[in-house]
């Protein structure tokens, strides 16, 4: 919906929620499920400045605008799994998929935002992920509308100065949530597992993996894995 009106023109800006998701996108094709009433999901529309290689930061503009809101509305302290997963607890309570719209002018993205809110009441048999968390099962009972407003809110604010700066201007925040870093993790590639130490991120928001004394590779994308369970893939939006 959102990418057929941005290949009519509409202008940035536009957000369409859904109450219920039962075929959400995730990364790769994985699904994004949530029950009616558990979580703030919705489309929204930018039409960012720069070619590919400048948009590829925009998951992590909005991981981040996500954590701080969370917080901001007095919800726990929400760390980032590059690039742009939000973690409650240690476990992934919310996400982003941004995408390029193809066709139509000027060039568009469509940032898919999701993040569990009330999983209190729903059997753990009936949950869409074993090892994920809603904001109710972290201590927060505030509602929907009051996380989306500042969700929306903290987007349209770090988008203004990723827009500004870029990435670069956040990156220091950013980091300030980082999951997992100075720990040792995997990184499944085309060409096979590569591990390390993770050290961060850089300017251009590619992941900072030193593999030995001196040598640090920087990693675009792949699937990220600290242990048993804890991989997802990551990448870019092209």
């Amino acid at each position: 919906m959102v990418a057929a009106a941005a290949r009519a023109g509409e202008p940035e800006g536009l957000v369409v929620f859904a109450d219920l998701q039962t075929s959400g996108r995730g990364r790769a094709g994985r699904r994004w499920e949530a029950p009616p009433g558990t979580a703030v999901t919705f489309s929204l529309l930018w039409r960012p400045p720069g070619g590919p290689d400048h948009l590829s930061t925009l998951p992590l503009v909005a991981g981040l605008a996500i954590a701080v809101a969370v917080e901001a509305v007095g919800g726990p302290r929400v760390e980032i799994k590059w690039p742009n997963d939000c973690l409650g607890g240690g476990r992934k309570m919310g996400g982003v998929l941004a995408e390029r719209v193809v066709g139509g002018a000027p060039p568009a993205v469509v940032l898919g935002v999701g993040c569990n809110v009330s999983w209190a009441g729903i059997p753990h048999r009936d949950r869409p992920k074993a090892d994920a968390t809603a904001l109710d099962l972290e201590g927060w009972a505030g509602s929907r509308g009051e996380l989306a407003a500042e969700i929306l809110a903290s987007l349209h604010r770090h988008y203004l100065i990723w827009r500004e700066g870029g990435f670069a201007n956040l990156r220091p925040q950013w980091l300030d949530r980082a999951a997992w870093v100075g720990e040792g993790v995997v990184v499944e590639m085309e060409g096979g597992p590569v591990r390390g130490t993770y050290r961060g991120v850089d300017e251009s928001g590619m992941l900072l993996l030193e593999t030995g004394p001196g040598q640090t590779v920087q990693v675009a994308a792949g699937d990220l894995g600290r242990g048993p369970g804890l991989r997802e893939q990551v990448g870019r939006v092209r």
